[in-house]
């Protein structure tokens, strides 16, 4: 329902934003890691503690959650 919805959303952004992080603007990136940590607000209780690990990291940190992403994205390309 509603909570799925939200998360569905969530990952939306994170995937979005860590794609296309060379080709956003600053004001873009804001933009986005704003409704993220809207979204985030709202559901932060109604999620897996790994999707927790995962939101709170770029939560907090936008820069370490695209290192991240890249960085799995190249382990799943070499295996």
């Amino acid at each position: 329902g509603y909570n799925k919805s939200i998360v569905k959303a969530m990952k939306s952004i994170l995937r979005n934003y860590c794609v296309l992080n060379n080709i956003l603007s600053k004001n873009q990136k804001e933009e986005l890691h704003d409704k993220f940590i809207k979204y985030y607000g709202i559901i932060k209780n109604n999620i897996s503690f790994s999707q927790r690990i995962k939101f709170k990291t770029f939560k907090y940190s936008p820069y370490l959650a695209v290192f991240l992403y890249k960085f799995k994205k190249i382990g799943k390309i070499n295996k």
